[in-house]
């Protein structure tokens, strides 16, 4: 099992058989009205990440979609 941080709860996590599941993603700037912004320039794109197998989001608000 590997593990990709991505940002705040935003990971991948890679089986050995390689599946591949995002959690809580947050890819975008300005989630809640511009209030809140990343902290760090992330280094994927949405489009980077195309490939998953599944997306796994723990709890609901604007920045999970």
């Amino acid at each position: 099992m590997k593990f990709e941080f991505i940002a705040n709860a935003c990971g991948i996590f890679t089986s050995d058989e390689e599946i591949k599941i995002l959690t809580d993603p947050w890819i975008i700037n300005g989630a809640f009205d511009g209030s809140w912004c990343h902290s760090h320039p992330l280094k994927t794109t949405v489009e980077n990440l195309q490939d998953v197998d599944a997306i796994y989001v723990s709890h609901i608000h604007p920045d999970h979609y």
